[in-house]
């Protein structure tokens, strides 16, 4: 059986700061080492022509649980999450999740966490995908 990356696909939504994390597996084989240069290269153009996290473009793909997104919907009273950008009026849910894993995106979110000061702006725009066999997810979400 052949699984699409839709199939894996949960949508779109704005998740806190605190809750992206890049320790898993898949991060840690993917990703380049921290680099603090990067991190103030970005910080600098933040502050010179402003950090754009709601934007598609720089979203950050991540796995999350079945469990814990249904946990997150239910509380925000929705079934699913958008799953297209170009939606009129699809304005992304907030999630109260505690840990989702990001694949991607280290940089600007270390950049993100110390440009952005008020709690109501610390959020990133994050594709999810569920969690499933390893190696599939992987090349679905690093490709």
């Amino acid at each position: 059986m052949i699984m699409s990356e839709a199939s894996y696909f949960r949508g779109y939504a704005r998740v806190p700061l605190d809750a992206l994390y890049f320790d898993h597996k898949i991060a840690k084989q993917k990703h380049r080492a921290t680099s603090s240069k990067n991190v103030k290269r970005l910080l600098g153009l933040y502050r010179s022509l402003g950090c754009e996290k709601g934007s598609y473009e720089n979203a950050v793909k991540a796995r999350i649980s079945e469990e814990s997104l249904g946990e997150a919907l239910e509380e925000l009273g929705r079934v699913d999450l958008p799953r297209d950008p170009g939606q009129p009026g699809a304005e992304l849910p907030l999630l109260n999740v505690a840990r989702i894993h990001c694949l991607h995106g280290l940089h600007r979110i270390l950049a993100a966490k110390k440009y952005l000061k008020e709690d109501e702006e610390r959020w990133w725009v994050v594709q999810l995908y569920k969690q499933g066999r390893r190696h599939l997810v992987s090349w679905f979400i690093t490709s």
